[in-house]
């Protein structure tokens, strides 16, 4: 048998051939052959049928070169898009960090707010309070300010509120009577009471300006001061002030005393420690103990002093002591007294150490000086 097939192959980028193929059928067992005597034709397309109604068509696939650029592409796209993803992670991160610090910094801003805030609450109700009011200015702008108020904690008719600030990025401190002193207020930067401490006026007529009399009754005893052995007696100033009393000043002391020998007996008056004991000498003055009465009852000896001007809110302490041996005289005290203003100490070893601080007792004293006031 033979058959005769003719098509088309339509080719695109190549030359379009038109093959006449013959082929030959052999009976079975035998080898087939076949044969392309021609090619006819050319061109972009072409278009046969293989019997009868059926097309076929083919196109040309991508070159190496071109799958190689393409991938090149493809990969420089990527780690664009790569870098460009990462920057916009980079800077999503930096404005999340950038929010908590924002939002701890409003938190703690907000919490120091609050702090000052209630300090100053606290201070303006001690304020509003105060019989008595004494600021010493310091340097810096740092203060120490004593307040007389009714008592209302530790039993005492009248108590000393004493409010401290050191300077910039100390605390802001207040102390009731002699407990320990308690921040109010922490890293204080700045800190202006400059309405209660600028101009000053004139100083007030001297007169008493603090005193304790125990009276004469039992509770009211001698002590014998010796070369070693001498009294102290801490004193604030008293809720009595005047409103806008800046500082105050102490002319003249007196002391109830009684002669016991002869010798010379020292007052002096040192400034106060935290703990209300002799801190620095300030002034002092001496007189004769014979010039003392003698016999059973002691009398107001008056001693003068001329440095004990613009004195601040911490207190003094009236020290009573000799030189002489044995016990040339004694000091009267009051082993029934107490108040916040006052306290009471001893030295057996010439000052070297003194003890706590005690009230009762308290010395039988009166303070005369005088306050100056702010305008």
């Amino acid at each position: 048998m033979k058959f005769l097939l003719a098509f088309n192959i339509e080719c695109y980028g190549q030359a379009a051939a038109r093959l006449y193929w013959t082929l030959r059928l052999r009976p079975e067992g035998s080898m087939g052959k076949y044969r392309v005597p021609r090619v006819e034709g050319h061109g972009r397309a072409a278009r046969a049928t293989i019997g009868r109604g059926t097309a076929l068509s083919c196109r040309a696939g991508f070159t190496l070169t071109e799958m190689s650029i393409s991938m090149v592409i493809v990969a420089i796209i990527v780690m664009a898009v790569g870098s460009s993803v990462n920057v916009l992670f980079r800077a999503a991160e930096g404005n999340r960090n950038l929010l908590v610090s924002g939002a701890q910094g409003a938190a703690s801003s907000r919490a120091q707010a609050a702090a000052a805030r209630t300090a100053l609450d606290t201070f303006t109700a001690d304020l509003k309070l105060a019989t008595g009011l004494i600021d010493l200015p310091g340097s810096n702008g740092a203060f120490s300010l004593l307040l007389t108020v009714p008592g209302r904690y530790s039993g005492h008719t009248v108590e000393s509120l004493t409010y401290k600030w050191s300077g910039p990025g100390t605390s802001f401190t207040r102390q009731l009577n002699t407990t320990t002193a308690v921040s109010i207020a922490d890293n204080v930067q700045s800190l202006s009471l400059a309405s209660l401490s600028t101009a000053v006026g004139p100083a007030l007529p001297t007169g008493v300006v603090t005193w304790h009399d125990g009276g004469g009754g039992t509770n009211v005893t001698g002590f014998a001061v010796s070369s070693t052995t001498w009294p102290s007696q801490f004193l604030l100033p008293p809720p009595s002030l005047p409103m806008k009393t800046v500082s105050w000043s102490i002319s003249h002391i007196k002391l109830q005393l009684q002669g016991t020998g002869s010798g010379t007996i020292i007052v002096q008056v040192y400034s106060a420690s935290a703990t209300q004991q002799p801190a620095t000498l300030l002034d002092s003055a001496s007189f004769a103990a014979g010039s003392l009465p003698t016999g059973t009852s002691p009398a107001w000896t008056d001693v003068t002093f001329t440095k004990l001007t613009t004195l601040g809110a911490a207190g003094v302490c009236l020290v009573v002591s000799t030189t002489a041996s044995g016990t040339p005289a004694s000091v009267y005290y009051d082993t029934g007294a107490a108040g916040a203003n006052i306290g009471f100490s001893t030295t057996s070893n010439g000052g070297l150490v003194w003890s706590t601080i005690t009230t009762p007792p308290a010395l039988q004293f009166q303070v005369y000086g005088a306050v100056t006031l702010g305008s």
